[in-house]
């Protein structure tokens, strides 16, 4: 893991609650480094399946103080999860992303997402068949 980041990632698995740390996370991917850090915070965990469901359990934790975060890293964890076929963890995010459609900081995430690449052509579907913008 990255130095530059142990101590986030650390304080954001051990109170993913703390919004100072949400903050600079927050700055960290407007400033383009958001896939730097969810790479970070991914290989935090044990090498099993399991951490994909404990990550997005974590977003979800995050989800009402900072939804332009937790929307950022479900779908950056919605591409790591499609590319290793874990259809469950998919599905779940799917339905989260439907759940919140309606939140700006939602809205913006995706865009993020979809500028970056990420997954775009799935993000901008789900934009034009989700009305999310």
């Amino acid at each position: 893991m990255e130095s530059a980041y142990l101590s986030i990632v650390t304080e954001l698995i051990q109170n993913p609650k703390n919004e100072s740390i949400l903050n600079r996370i927050s700055g960290e991917i407007v400033l383009g480094f958001g896939k730097e850090l969810f790479l970070a915070i991914l290989n935090s965990f044990n090498e099993s399946e399991e951490k994909y469901e404990e990550l997005m359990q974590i977003m979800e934790q995050i989800m009402d103080l900072k939804p332009y975060v937790a929307g950022y890293f479900m779908g950056r964890l919605y591409s790591a999860a499609s590319y290793k076929m874990l259809h469950d963890v998919c599905d779940a995010i799917e339905l989260w992303i439907y759940e919140y459609k309606n939140t700006n900081e939602l809205k913006e995430a995706v865009m993020k997402l979809a500028d970056e690449g990420a997954c775009r052509n799935i993000w901008l579907d789900w934009v034009n068949k989700n009305n999310i913008i």
